[in-house]
């Protein structure tokens, strides 16, 4: 998702409402969960290399270097 997607889908909510994710990525789900409920702490930009490391999980690589590229990260918690 873009950054004017996530606004634009944001300003069409109650501006007053919290904001959470979730995800049901098989490593972050507890057992005996369908999902795990995940909270934003905060957003930002940084300057990184997208990058698969040996296992294919995908990562990001805090470089400077011609593939690198402006990207805007959103920290979750997943205690709230």
């Amino acid at each position: 998702m873009k950054v004017k997607e996530l606004v634009s889908e944001l300003t069409k909510c109650d501006q007053e409402l919290e904001v959470l994710s979730f995800s049901d990525d098989q490593d972050l789900v507890l057992q005996k969960h369908l999902f795990r409920i995940l909270e934003i702490a905060r957003i930002g930009v940084a300057v990184g290399e997208r990058h698969r490391g040996d296992d294919l999980i995908p990562t990001l690589k805090f470089v400077r270097s011609p593939k690198s590229e402006k990207i805007v990260l959103i920290k979750l918690l997943a205690i709230f």
